[in-house]
């Protein structure tokens, strides 16, 4: 399910993403597609707290940011590009 939504909403982003995993998770990286980012949740702390741990990883200037989850499957590319300032960079949790 998690790369399900992460490939849609990848789709609709110009650039790669970011993937917060905690040290339960990050077995999980070896699954993931070329080009997407790892950040490291230390302790799991919700979303707040995995969007600043993967701040790093995002480059210099990123304005636009979408932050999803990997429990929303029904995410699709479209609803992404509809929003009215589509993303630059994706935080996936």
């Amino acid at each position: 399910m998690a790369l399900w939504s992460l490939a849609a909403a990848s789709e609709a982003c110009a650039e790669p993403s970011v993937v917060v995993l905690s040290p339960v998770t990050e077995a999980l990286r070896a699954h993931l597609p070329n080009g997407v980012s790892v950040a490291i949740q230390a302790e799991p702390r919700g979303t707040g707290d995995a969007v600043r741990a993967a701040l790093g990883a995002l480059p210099e200037g990123a304005r636009e940011v979408l932050v999803v989850c990997g429990d929303t499957p029904l995410l699709t590319p479209q609803q992404v590009l509809a929003l009215p300032h589509p993303p630059d960079y994706l935080i996936y949790q």
